[in-house]
């Protein structure tokens, strides 16, 4: 079977004949390899799905097998060379990245065709220098290790060299263990111990922490309530998710605020040993409004706005790294961009299918580095809306390529407690790093039968069409909390009509057996819950629909749907506690246990 590769490569040509493996197969390595990279490939003899082994540098003859070698006039670091003939198979690469990448593909060429391999040759390079994924870690859960090195292992295969993991406060800060008290935060440990693994399959690892709006948390502590715009009016846990999700801005003109900021960088960034630092800045909702309106008043919002990116900008510089930030604030004030140092970094964000990325097309004509940011399109779903997500991403690549942009970093946020699953963010990050490393249009029938490839070891299986048919529920409703809203509000007005309930039902129906095929098992497990939850989200309509009616099955069916609910919560619970550290899922299971108790409830009346 033919492989279907992600990212598609810039130019494959197949020729006639094929490259019959004998097990066990031997990986050579050219006299030109660094010896430092030999875990590495030991690591893609283990991946093989046939038996390998890897051999020393040798100096006559023409090996058989798989042989690595580096060619540096391949280009910049990054390219590569796939060469499969009936006779040997060769991986060159431009640099130590371009060989990685080109084993990359040899793997799921490997998966996809067996013992088979068809002849082909393979070049390859990136249009996008940066390549990335913004994860949040804030808004609910925060990944185990062990699922940041899975998620690290899976883009990385895709040809991803830029991470970020967005922080507000879930990181275990030495000078004041209170901000991440009691939220399974992340530790200093952790984030050596992720760079190193990122390093070594050649992804940046960003810091990413919230230095300007989005300190909710922070902020809502005691000590620290007297240095926001405007201080918090309730503590962080009684607050909603939606007040969380509008966050806190601070005092940036206080001098104690800026101290506690540089506190928190020079703990922070030194863990990372890239270049680069993410200080977040976006959606400064209460910039001026407050603390500072007078001030603003004679000196203008963009003023104490500039001001204080300048002000992180040299904190970051203090420990060699360009400053990145979030881009929707700068837009309204594009005539004090010059003001700003000319190596940071604008993350230029849009997530609807609609977005346009300005700001990409005005900082091009100003010389400046600028990544198009569109989104997965999780967030407030029970499974990812992938036609939004996959309209955006397009949008951005081509935004991208006609600003020339130096980079795309897709962005996976977890809005109202990040019910949204990882492994559903999937074929979104895939097709965002096809786009960024390949802009050629990429139609979706290509992309759901690579991605099957992926999870399912066979790109035909129709298990990605089957579950884009249950997503389609998500490009109109926010289908988490239309799932969780009041009862009696939403009888007012049901999340769809009936007949859409009941195609979503048959969707569902339709989409399990598929995805059951998946090889991983968080892959399966977070699948299956997400079209589970759809199809709670059906019930739920019908029973509304049906609450007026007196029949002897309304009672029944009440209580059908609240066990439903209830065994749903518990194996969400099961997964959550699988891949993610233990805070804040009270938060979701509570509002799964209200569903189900405010359903009996309703038995009776």
């Amino acid at each position: 079977m033919m492989a279907t590769i992600l990212p598609v490569p810039r130019r494959q040509t197949l020729h006639s004949g094929c490259y019959r493996v004998t097990e066990p197969i031997t990986i050579s390595l050219a006299a030109d390899l660094h010896r430092d990279s030999i875990g590495a490939f030991r690591r893609f003899a283990d991946a093989l799905p046939i038996a390998a082994s890897v051999a020393a540098p040798s100096g006559g003859g023409s090996p058989a097998g798989i042989v690595l070698t580096t060619h540096p006039d391949l280009g910049c670091d990054e390219s590569y060379r796939l060469d499969i003939t009936q006779q040997r198979v060769t991986v060159a690469g431009a640099g130590a990245p371009g060989l990685f990448y080109g084993l990359q593909t040899l793997l799921q060429i490997a998966a996809a065709e067996g013992s088979t391999w068809r002849c082909r040759t393979i070049e390859d390079a990136p249009q996008l220098r940066v390549r990335g994924l913004s994860l949040d870690v804030s808004r609910g859960k925060v990944p185990t290790r062990a699922t940041l090195e899975r998620l690290i292992d899976r883009i990385a295969a895709l040809k991803i060299n830029h991470l970020q993991l967005y922080v507000e406060h879930t990181f275990d800060f030495a000078f004041d263990p209170d901000i991440a008290r009691d939220c399974s935060p992340l530790t200093a440990d952790d984030i050596t111990a992720l760079d190193a693994y990122c390093r070594d399959r050649h992804v940046d690892f960003v810091p990413s922490l919230a230095c300007f709006g989005h300190m909710g948390r922070i902020l809502s502590l005691p000590r620290y309530r007297h240095l926001a715009e405007i201080p918090a009016r309730s503590d962080w846990e009684s607050q909603t998710w939606h007040e969380r999700l509008r966050g806190l801005t601070i005092n940036a003109r206080d001098l104690e605020a800026r101290q506690m900021l540089q506190t928190m960088l020079d703990e922070f960034l030194p863990l990372f040993a890239g270049g680069f630092a993410n200080i977040g800045a976006d959606e400064t909702h209460d910039l001026g409004r407050g603390a500072n309106e007078e001030y603003c008043r004679r000196a203008g919002r963009g003023r104490l706005y500039v001001d204080h990116l300048n002000f992180l900008a040299d904190l970051c510089r203090r420990h060699g790294k360009r400053m990145m930030f979030w881009g929707d604030i700068i837009r309204s004030f594009p005539h004090l961009i010059d003001e700003l140092p000319e190596d940071v970094v604008l993350l230029d964000w849009g997530y609807e299918a609609d977005s346009a990325f300005p700001a990409a097309g005005h900082l091009a004509r100003r010389n400046r580095d600028v990544y198009v940011c569109p989104g997965t399109t999780g967030w407030k779903r029970l499974m990812n809306a992938m036609g939004t997500a996959g309209v955006n991403i397009a949008a951005a690549a081509k935004a991208a390529q006609q600003h020339d942009a130096t980079g795309m970093v897709v962005a996976d946020w977890g809005d109202h407690g990040h019910f949204n699953m990882l492994a559903c963010s999937f074929p979104a990050i895939a097709h965002a790093a096809s786009l960024a490393w390949n802009p050629a249009p990429l139609d979706t029938a290509s992309l759901d039968a690579a991605v099957d490839a992926i999870l399912c070891g066979r790109p035909q299986t129709g298990c990605m069409p089957a579950l884009r048919n249950v997503a389609r529920a998500g490009e109109t409703v926010e289908t988490w909390p239309a799932l969780y809203d009041d009862l009696a509000a939403s009888a007012k007005s049901a999340p769809m009509g009936v007949d859409q309930a009941y195609a979503l039902k048959a969707d569902v129906h339709a989409a399990l057996p598929l995805v059951s095929q998946m090889r991983d098992e968080q892959d399966r497990h977070e699948w299956q819950l997400a079209c589970r939850a759809s199809a709670l989200l059906a019930d739920k309509t019908l029973m509304l629909r049906s609450l007026s009616r007196r029949d002897p099955e309304r009672a029944t069916a009440l209580r059908r749907f609240a066990d439903d609910v209830d065994a749903f919560s518990a194996d969400y619970a099961t997964a959550w506690h699988a891949y993610n550290r233990p805070c804040r899922l009270l938060e979701t299971t509570a509002v799964l246990d209200r569903i189900a108790r405010r359903t009996r409830s309703l038995i009776a009346s």
